[in-house]
This record gives structure tokens, C-alpha cells and sequence, in this order.
């Protein structure tokens, strides 16, 4: 309803493609808990969309959407000073039209995400999620709770079909 609202003012919708450009960024939310002490390889964490995505006047990514990180690795900090982090490769967005949207992080995403602390992984859908570092040099486990907020890139330019947005909405 919430869609039909936003983007339907006549009797027909107004659809037609748009480009989401690569490196624009999405703001996500963890809707499941990571954690370098509890979360395991092969976990599946569920990330979602927080805000409407609109590029070039029209809804291609609805909020609420969801996409998957799977844990492909995990590391318990040291005294000797390794960095607590927990490795995550991200699956598919899908815009309006089911059209995969490939996201990741870049420096962009690292730069924009100042809740949690990132770096970007060995290929376009990795990431790690780093543990704080202390005055002495030592690394926090990483904790992050459901509902915790951060932004993803978008790592290669998507034509989506998506429905116009009116001006002012």
C-alpha cells in the first residue's frame, strides 16, 4: 500500500528503467547479530534495506528489502595485536524488477560507516567488519546487534525497471 501511495497518483503507473550507478551508496540495517565470538563459517546473516533507493526520479529498491551475507570467516582478537573480525560475503540485492543489484564495500562505504568499523574484502561482495581498536593497541570482539545501521556500495551499475516517484515525495 505504502508503494502504491508513493508512486501511483493516476490511474496507471509510470514505469520505465533507470540506472542505479555504480558507488552510490544504500543504507542497511543488520537484522541478525554478528559476532566474532558467536557467529560461525556458513552463517547466513539477513541485511536490509532501510530507506527507499531512487535514482533518477523512479523507486528501484523498495525499504525492506532483504539480502543475505554469508560468514566466511571469523578471528578472535589477540594480545599480540590482531584485529577481531568476522569476513561476510554479501548475495543479491534485487531491484523492483528482480534485476541483481551487486553490492559491496569500497572506500566510499568505509569512509560513510562511522557506527561500525570496515574494510573492504578480496572481491566485489566481501567485506570484513573489524573489532574497535583500544588506547593500548588491543581489538574489541565484534558485537553488532540487530538494528544497527551502516551503508553499502553499489559495486557495478544496474538497469532496473522501477515505478516514477512524484516530485516532493
Amino acid at each position: 500500500d505504502e508503494l502504491i501511495k508513493l508512486t501511483i497518483t493516476s490511474s496507471r503507473p509510470d514505469v520505465g528503467y533507470s540506472i542505479l550507478p555504480k558507488g552510490a551508496l544504500i543504507r542497511v540495517e543488520f537484522a541478525s547479530p554478528v559476532s566474532s565470538v558467536k557467529s560461525r563459517p556458513g552463517d547466513l546473516v539477513t541485511i536490509r534495506v532501510t530507506e527507499d533507493v531512487v535514482s533518477e526520479g523512479r523507486l528501484v529498491v523498495p525499504k525492506g528489502s532483504i539480502l543475505t551475507a554469508k560468514v566466511t570467516d571469523t578471528v578472535r582478537p589477540s594480545r599480540l595485536g590482531v584485529r577481531a573480525k568476522v569476513d561476510m560475503e554479501l548475495g543479491y540485492l534485487e531491484g523492483m524488477d528482480s534485476a541483481p543489484v551487486v553490492l559491496g564495500v569500497d572506500q566510499a562505504a568505509v569512509g560513510a560507516n562511522t557506527g561500525i568499523t570496515m574494510a573492504t574484502g578480496d572481491t566485489l561482495r566481501r567485506f570484513s567488519v573489524l573489532g574497535k581498536s583500544n588506547v593500548l593497541g588491543q581489538s574489541d570482539e565484534v558485537e553488532i546487534a540487530p538494528g544497527t545501521e551502516f551503508f553499502l556500495s553499489v559495486m557495478q551499475s544496474a538497469k532496473i525497471l522501477g515505478l516514477s516517484v512524484p516530485a516532493g515525495r
